[in-house]
């Protein structure tokens, strides 16, 4: 055990080990040595520690969340997907959510930073039999899919935009009106 360098006001403490000196007090002696030459003292370190923590030192995003309501003809939408897509700039970046009752939410771990992002919302009838979309000349029959509720300007063709700001609602409501609801 070190003899001297408890209770010393010194800025340089150097500890001093009575003799005989084995192998492992002079390990001891330099690493102490060394630990009091950075720090001062075991209470600088945990000043350090705290400060850290309190400023934190986690990971910081600049993701933001995103929800919103869809409805189909004056009704929640039981059932869908929503995807957003980054227009234009240098990174793109997309991301997606289910629709359910009505409403979606994207968390902002899996949000998107500010900026203009094209939407396309989509929900197959599962009420009605499956469709087998129409054969390219020489190319096989496609797999029999869902026909699509939600009318191609708001999915396949979307021209829809949304603009997400920091420090903003970023909530995103969809009045659908379809083709047989006109």
């Amino acid at each position: 055990m070190c003899a001297s360098c408890h209770g010393s006001d010194a800025k340089f403490r150097v500890c001093v080990l009575r003799f005989p000196r084995t192998p492992t007090q002079m390990a001891h002696q330099k690493l102490r040595f060394s630990f009091n030459l950075l720090f001062g003292s075991s209470c600088t370190v945990a000043g350090l520690l705290i400060a850290a923590s309190i400023a934190g030192c986690g990971n910081r995003s600049d993701r933001l969340a995103v929800d919103g309501k869809v409805t189909l003809d004056g009704t929640p939408l039981d059932q869908g997907a929503m995807h957003f897509s980054s227009v234009g700039g240098a990174k793109p970046f997309a991301t997606g959510a289910m629709i359910k009752d009505g409403e979606y939410h994207i968390a902002q771990a899996k949000g998107l930073p500010p900026g203009t992002y094209h939407v396309e919302i989509s929900s197959p009838n599962l009420k009605v039999p499956p469709v087998v979309p129409p054969a390219v000349p020489g190319e096989p029959a496609g797999p029999p899919t869902a026909p699509e509720r939600i009318p191609p300007e708001y999915n396949l063709n979307s021209k829809q935009t949304v603009e997400l700001a920091a420090g903003k609602d970023n909530r995103f409501d969809f009045d659908i009106v379809s083709r047989r609801g006109k």
